[in-house]
């Protein structure tokens, strides 16, 4: 049986900076870890990168991501979603946000996911 986790609490909003890792740890990821970037490369298109790492007994399945982009009113004006498919206890996947525009600030969430079987870390 397969349980779905919401996580809507595990959102970030900060500024774009570049190349500079963001680390956010609450109380809420008991389950794994996020961290993440902004990549932008002189003119072009910007991506959030990052890697998420799993510190449950449970292997992660379907780990969906969603980036929104902000203007400066804090209104969204944009989204961009990526999944990571499988990551075993212990173990970290990473992810690449394509974002369709910039903006002033960014909000990253892991926003559903679900448990596969337990295993040994």
């Amino acid at each position: 049986m397969r349980l779905i986790g919401l996580v809507p609490a595990l959102s970030l909003m900060l500024a774009p900076l570049d190349a500079q890792a963001q680390v956010h740890i609450a109380s809420e990821e008991r389950f794994f870890r996020i961290e993440w970037q902004l990549e932008r490369a002189g003119g072009r298109d910007a991506a959030i990168v990052g890697s998420l790492t799993n510190h449950y007994l449970y292997r992660l399945q379907q780990v969906q991501f969603q980036a929104q982009i902000l203007d400066e009113a804090g209104q969204i004006s944009d989204e961009a979603f990526a999944t990571i498919n499988d990551i075993p206890p212990g173990g970290r996947g990473n992810f690449r946000l394509q974002l369709p525009v910039t903006g002033a600030r960014y909000v990253v969430t892991v926003y559903a996911f679900e448990f596969g079987p337990r295993e040994s870390p």
